[in-house]
């Protein structure tokens, strides 16, 4: 299997196992280029409690709820209470009338790959704002996309694509707490089809890492 799962089962050894990689990994950094990090929305934005050096770093968002930045809903909300200021390169949602336009130009300000990308996975194995069962799984020609959900109080979303994904140098997906149990799983079950739990698709890429705090 291309990736490695890690389990835990105490928060500190968890967070000190993924800043560790997050040291190494902008350890390798082109000094002629920012850093460049991907996170998600979730438990991925509790990386920015940690001990973390930011300098020279470009953070991307790798989705978002299309709702106004200033909503409680917003990942840029959640991430810009980090106190990230101009480091992060939000969607902007506030400046577009639908979420197929914002993620038109999103696009555009995407470096070719990324250094390190952090995400998660939802109850319903979506990953990113890559839902079960939409068209946008299958996309592959644009860098990021709108998409919709029934499952969740906000149903327009936008988000990278997985071609996009595929690639950041290193992905780690977080997952914490007993719940996650079930859908780590389905995941990384080979016979689960990525269309009824999106984020078995990342699996197959190089370079992924599952960080599982089991407790």
């Amino acid at each position: 299997m291309p990736y490695k799962l890690k389990t835990f089962t105490d928060t500190e050894s968890y967070w000190k196992a993924i800043t560790a990689v997050f040291a190494k990994s902008k350890a390798k950094q082109d000094k002629e280029n920012p850093f460049t990090l991907v996170a998600s929305g979730g438990s991925a934005v509790q990386l920015f409690d940690q001990d973390l050096d930011l300098s020279d770093t470009k953070i991307f968002i790798a989705d978002e709820r299309f709702v106004p930045e200033n909503n409680p809903d917003s990942n840029a909300k959640a991430l810009r209470e980090k106190n990230l200021g101009e480091k992060l390169v939000s969607w902007n949602t506030d400046y577009f009338d639908d979420a197929a336009s914002c993620a038109r130009v999103y696009q555009e300000y995407l470096p070719k790959s990324f250094d390190l990308m952090i995400l998660g996975v939802g109850p319903d194995g979506h990953t990113a704002s890559l839902f079960p069962h939409i068209e946008a799984l299958d996309e592959k020609k644009q860098r990021c996309v709108a998409t919709e959900t029934e499952v969740f109080s906000v149903k327009e979303r936008v988000s990278m694509s997985f071609s996009t994904i595929s690639t950041a140098k290193k992905i780690m997906i977080l997952m914490m707490g007993k719940g996650k149990r079930k859908i780590l799983e389905k995941i990384t079950n080979p016979e689960t089809d990525f269309h009824d739990y999106p984020a078995r698709r990342i699996l197959d890429f190089k370079q992924v890492e599952i960080y599982f705090l089991d407790q």
